[in-house]
Order: C-alpha cells, then structure tokens, then sequence
C-alpha cells in the first residue's frame, strides 16, 4: 500500500460509538488531527499511528454488528488477536499508544452543544478505554534485547550483499555500511535525504559526512564520517543513484529500475531487505545468526565504549544520539 493510498483511507469509520454520527465530519476532523499533532512528532509516526488505526478498524468492521461499539474490552480482544497471530510486543505496544491516541482525541472533539447527559456518558466510556491494557505475554523486550555482531559475520554478510551486482545490491550494500559503521536507528537510514551527505577532500579515497536526524527532529551532536572501504560502497551507489533531489536509498523496481527518488524507504523495507539478505547470506556462506538493524546499532555502541582511544562512553552518547548515557550503557553487549 502506498503512502498516497493510506492518506486517502478514512481511519475510523461510522458506528464506532462515540461520535461517528454526533460530530459532522469526524474523520475528516480526526484526520487533521493526525497531520497536526505535535505529539506524534514526525511522518513515520503519523503514517505508524494511521496503519494502526486502519487495521483495528478493518478488523472491527468484521465483527457483527453489535460487537463493533469501541469500548475497552474491544480494544483488549483487539490486542489479544493481534498477539495471536504473532505481531512483534513492539508492534502491540504501539497500536494500544496508537488507540489511545484515537480516544484521546475523540474527547478533545467533544462538542459543548451534545446534550450534557450523553456527553457525560461518552466521557465516560472514553475514559475507561484509556485503560485497557496489552495481553499477558506481550511485553516488549527493550534495550535488554538484541545481540552483537561479530566482525567475521559482518564480513560474510557483505561478501553475499557484494554478490549481487544489481541497482538494489548497489543500494543494500551502501545501506549496510552505514548500519554498522556509524550505527543510526532503521527509520534514521530511511530518513536520509542526498543532501544528508557531504563529501569530504580529506584523503585520496572517498570520505562522507553524514547528517542523522534523529528523534525530536534533532541532528545528531557528534559529526559521524564515514570512510575507508564502507565509504566506497556509498560513493558507487551515489554515482547510480545521480544527483537528483530527494531521498538517498530510493526504490528499486522488480526490473531493477530506480523509482520514486523523492520518496524514502519506510523503515518496514529496510526490516525485510535485511531479513531476505540475510537468508540468502545463509544459502551461500557460513550460517549467521539472526539480526537485526538495531543489532548493527548495539554493536556500534559497544565497539566505542570498549575503546578509550574513540572517547569511551561519553563518544558513544553523542554518536548514539541519546540524552542520557545510562540509556547508552545499557546498549554494551560486551
């Protein structure tokens, strides 16, 4: 589905309860709601928050008739199948946020001129669904999660991304180095404009500056370079790519054809290039074990921390991006 196709799909539909047929135009309402809100923060959030709403939705207008009232046992059966079906904790977490966020604003358009009696019970109702709560078994592991890579599976991991002589290796392979080089989160990878990237005439070889913009819309601290062999794989996937405007890693089609450069890789296409690179790293070399982009992250990190020489654990707070170097520390997997 595209980012176009998911902007056009009225979220919540008629009948949900609440105010589907008191408030003119609700989901026109809430859809304002959802481009506007500071506390989303930015476009992945507002796109995450709108999935998660579109599928609730679709799920609850399965229902019969009378079960698709929204209240908080709805919400905690929602929950419930979505743990069933193996959704990621992380991906339960946020769509109990996402709900939350839909009550939230359901009480903030409650109009003065609905009779006070229905607006109390409204009130009400809303309020316990605020309430409801994740199925047991669906707690998010956190920081604690995750492992680090070892430099040979790195190297393996690279020689089957090397492999691939097409546009989209080209591209998957920059991706990786900057993954577990400089270690951004997924969705700052997939954040990354052209005009991210600076080059810099320090030596012979190719060397670039990258630009993180990181949460809260905040450009990373600490000047993150990217250099040696690592830099090499980027410089061959700009001279693809062209200097056209717009996102850096762009679309590949089917053909191998570049699509699309003003638009960004959702962090969901980065999850699942890695996940069937590496199961093709797997058919060709030595196994290697699951990870994940954040691995990449955790590795970083760990690599920083263990060398005084790179600035120890204070370096690693301000290339991680983080506000507290405890938040830091608890990502060293040595």
């Amino acid at each position: 589905m595209t980012d176009k196709q998911a902007n056009s799909i009225v979220v919540i539909e008629g009948n949900d309860g609440f105010l589907g047929d008191l408030v003119p135009d609700f989901s026109a309402l809430l859809e304002h709601q959802l481009t506007t809100s500071s506390a989303l923060g930015s476009k992945d959030s507002e796109a995450s928050y709108r999935m998660d709403l579109v599928r609730f939705n679709r799920w609850r207008l399965g229902r019969p008739l009378e079960g698709q009232k929204i209240d908080k046992t709805l919400i905690e059966e929602y929950l419930k199948t979505m743990l069933g079906k193996g959704y990621a904790p992380a991906t339960i977490e946020r769509s109990l946020a996402s709900l939350r966020w839909y009550v939230r604003g359901v009480i903030d358009l409650l109009e003065d001129n609905i009779p006070s009696k229905k607006r109390e019970e409204l009130l009400e109702l809303a309020k316990r669904c605020l309430h409801a709560k994740k199925p047991k078994g669906s707690r998010r592991e956190g920081i604690a999660a995750g492992r680090y890579i070892p430099l040979a599976e790195i190297n393996l991991l690279m020689e089957s991304f090397s492999m691939d002589e097409t546009k989209a290796g080209c591209r998957d392979r920059a991706m990786l180095a900057i993954g577990w080089r400089l270690g951004p989160r997924v969705s700052e990878i997939a954040g990354l404009s052209l005009k991210s990237i600076t080059p810099l005439p320090i030596s012979p070889e190719p060397a670039y500056e990258i630009m993180i913009i990181g949460k809260g819309n905040k450009q990373r601290p600490a000047k993150l370079i990217l250099d040696q062999n690592e830099a090499i794989y980027l410089r061959e996937w700009l001279e693809l790519r062209g200097s056209a405007p717009g996102a850096l890693f762009c679309y590949i089609t089917r053909g191998d054809h570049l699509r699309r450069l003003e638009s960004h890789l959702s962090p969901r296409a980065l999850h699942l290039i890695l996940k069937n690179r590496l199961a093709g790293a797997n058919r060709s070399a030595e196994v290697i074990k699951p990870l994940t982009w954040h691995d990449f992250r955790r590795t970083v990190i760990s690599d920083i921390i263990a060398d005084s020489k790179q600035g120890g654990l204070v370096e690693a707070q301000k290339i991680a991006g983080h506000s507290s170097g405890i938040t830091t520390a608890r990502y060293d997997r040595l």
